[in-house]
């Protein structure tokens, strides 16, 4: 998933790990490398912390809700919610065969799609995609 521990340590903690011998022979190839060029890698590598370290815990958030959130959601909680019926609950069977999103998420999908189609009745939307169709916020 791209997360590198490191990343998700305190900055202090970064800069003092990003000195230690065995990091910088292991994850910088110290031994290959002139002093300046370690030099030169160590500074970007602190100027990147601050975006690659919110990166990592968004990542580690996201994947945390994944599993521990969106797992309760089903076709009978759908089912369960006030104002959908029984034709809306109903979850196509292709659902279960994406190998994009988990049923869950594509489960929230239509729940998003009929909120939508029911605030918005003069302005057909599909909504199938979370990074894009929920970039406008609308």
């Amino acid at each position: 998933n791209g997360v590198r521990p490191e990343t998700l340590l305190s900055e202090r903690r970064f800069k003092l790990i990003l000195n230690h011998p065995e990091f910088m022979k292991r994850y910088m190839n110290s031994e290959l490398k002139s002093t300046q060029e370690l030099a030169t890698e160590r500074h970007e590598r602190l100027e990147a912390f601050d975006s690659d370290s919110r990166r990592s815990w968004l990542t580690i958030i996201h994947q945390m809700l994944r599993i521990f959130l969106l797992n309760r959601v089903d076709q009978k909680s759908l089912k369960a919610q006030p104002g959908i019926s029984t034709e809306d609950s109903e979850v196509p069977k292709y659902f279960w065969k994406s190998n994009l999103y988990t049923c869950s998420e594509m489960i929230l999908l239509r729940w998003l799609r009929l909120h939508y189609t029911r605030m918005h009745p003069h302005t057909p939307r599909q909504i199938v995609n979370f990074d894009r169709d929920l970039s406008d916020s609308v």
